[in-house]
């Protein structure tokens, strides 16, 4: 009786390792079967997160069987060993993903929206429509504000000596310039307003998550004020994923603008 409980413990061993390889070898192709199709052919994000959870949710499970098999095998010296020891690995390493991730939040303030104008934030027009169920809000949060202020005090409005219907143009080639897709524009002037405005949606690299972007351009005394709102339709945080889009586009639009001639030296040159 006692030589049967022990078979069967040794049976169990061996059947966790087989689990572990299978299971980790599944999560792993599910991760990159999500991205592949999210990135590609329009998964759409709520259904990749969900997809995402229980592949680490399967890498937990591998953990559980990979251990449980090493400890008796390792004990009773039957084979098997290498199939718990490849799962693990596998899981570590789809894990590390998640895990670098919950080390990085710590470096940076637990928003998803952010802007050069706190204040008086541009509001998306076109992105409110285009995000889908279970998004974020298009409506700014007003208590992200004091979070920016001290992880970016960097972000501010822009003032450019040009005028706001050639700092449109501009603005409409830098954001082309750096791969993102227009969703819709309020023209300058429109409804009588001194001020205009340009959305976009950019995606992220590997995960091709949808941001929005929004750029105001108003009138200045001097020439014109551009303030930029980049915000995250998912997740809890951007990782500073926003403002490195700021950022980046900032430093595009400056480029447009000492790369082009303004309209009136045009003008000048042609008298």
């Amino acid at each position: 009786m006692v030589q049967n409980s022990a078979l069967m413990d040794d049976n169990r061993a061996i059947q966790s390792s087989v689990w572990a390889i299978r299971i980790a070898l599944f999560s792993a192709a599910l991760v990159l079967l999500t991205i592949l199709f999210h990135r590609l052919f329009g998964m759409s994000t709520a259904v990749a997160l969900n997809l995402f959870a229980l592949a680490f949710i399967g890498c937990g499970c591998v953990l559980a069987f990979g251990l449980f098999a090493l400890v008796r095998i390792w004990q009773r010296g039957w084979p098997g060993g290498s199939n718990a020891v490849t799962g693990m690995v596998i899981v570590i390493c789809l894990l590390a993903w998640p895990l670098g991730a919950m080390v990085k939040t710590g470096h940076y303030p637990v928003i998803y929206d952010v802007a050069t104008d706190v204040a008086n934030p541009p509001q998306f027009v076109f992105a409110s429509s285009k995000r889908p169920p279970g998004a974020h809000n298009a409506d700014y949060r007003p208590e992200f504000a004091e979070f920016q202020k001290r992880a970016y005090p960097d972000l501010r409005t822009m003032k450019i000596q040009r005028p706001p219907e050639e700092m449109m143009e501009i603005v409409r080639k830098a954001l082309q310039r750096k791969g993102m897709i227009l969703q819709g524009e309020v023209p300058y002037g429109a409804r009588g307003q001194n001020l205009g405005q340009l959305e976009a949606v950019d995606r992220t690299l590997v995960l091709g998550f949808y941001d929005d972007v929004a750029v105001r351009v108003r009138a200045d005394r001097n020439g014109s004020a551009i303030d930029i709102r980049s915000a995250s339709r998912f997740g809890k945080t951007d990782f500073g994923a926003n403002a490195a889009r700021i950022r980046a586009l900032r430093t595009e639009i400056v480029a447009r603008v000492e790369a082009s001639v303004p309209a009136g030296a045009n003008r000048r040159r042609s008298q």
